[in-house]
């Protein structure tokens, strides 16, 4: 009695075992499927367990959507090369955000976050070890920046090289 006992528990544990399987399977095909037929998705889903800094490439899903996140503005087609990085590790955390636009574009971000421009040059923001090739630190100390927010808690910068017509934006907490 107790050896078909056994038998019929082990074949009722393994028949569940591969319907759970098969049914942890059709759910992924579905989902994975479902991703596929809506443009984005893919990425919106990703993007909610994670922000995502795209700052070796310009331009990208992810990098548009962190601008308008950051700088509460969207994107046209004036804004384009548009780089941004992210480090949310640590009780503190930095974003750095460069991208072309014209001067109406700078001054409208400016007057949206309430920042104020600087009267000197010389506030290069943040000192920070990584090296970006869209990031210009000499050339940030030489331009008149935007600035909001806090000395010693959350601060935003705002540079606008008018020659180049590039912008650069910072935003931190300490």
């Amino acid at each position: 009695m107790k050896t078909n006992t056994l038998f019929f528990l082990c074949m009722l544990l393994q028949a569940g075992l591969v319907s759970c399987e098969s049914f942890k399977n059709k759910t992924r095909e579905i989902a994975g499927t479902a991703l596929h037929r809506v443009p984005g998705r893919k990425n919106a889903f990703k993007d909610k367990e994670i922000r995502v800094y795209d700052f070796d490439k310009p331009d990208t899903y992810n990098n548009k959507k962190r601008f308008k996140e950051h700088l509460q503005t969207d994107v046209n087609p004036g804004i384009k090369n548009i780089y941004a990085y992210g480090d949310f590790l640590g009780i503190d955390y930095k974003v750095f955000i460069a991208f072309d636009c014209d001067s109406f574009t700078v001054a409208r971000i400016a007057a949206q976050k309430n920042m104020i421009q600087v009267k000197h040059t010389g506030e290069s923001g943040l000192f920070f070890v990584e090296e970006f090739k869209w990031w210009n630190k000499e050339k940030l100390e030489q331009l008149l920046p935007y600035k909001a927010g806090k000395a010693h808690e959350h601060q935003e910068l705002l540079w606008y090289d008018a020659k180049l017509q590039k912008a650069y934006y910072e935003e931190y907490s300490l």
